[in-house]
């Protein structure tokens, strides 16, 4: 299972295009994050911070996979506090990315 998941990660990656990827520090980005990686050059990652309880060990973890990935990585902060639901977490995690990808130039 996991090299079809990995095999169908690289068949939509297209070299002419950029990704983002949200690594939160868990594992299912970090995998993503290092297929991606391995496949384009055209990469980079943000990590969320929600404000919520084991944020500070999720944020560690985020930073040293995009470290050793040499993923570009950016903190963005939440205006969530302590306590808020997944729902509420992903609304504004979408939003804030959103939010980033028109701001900034991505390379």
């Amino acid at each position: 299972m996991t090299k079809k998941i990995e095999e169908h990660i690289k068949d939509n990656l297209n070299n002419t295009k950029n990704y983002v990827i949200a690594l939160s520090g868990g594992v299912d980005s970090a995998v993503l994050a290092k297929i991606a990686s391995e496949n384009t050059e055209k990469l980079r990652s943000v990590f969320v911070r929600h404000n919520q309880e084991h944020s500070e060990d999720l944020e560690k973890a985020a930073n040293s996979i995009a470290k050793k990935l040499k993923i570009k990585h950016k903190v963005l902060d939440s205006p969530l506090e302590l306590g808020s639901s997944e729902t509420k977490m992903r609304e504004v995690r979408y939003e804030l990315l959103f939010k980033e990808l028109k701001m900034e130039r991505f390379f």
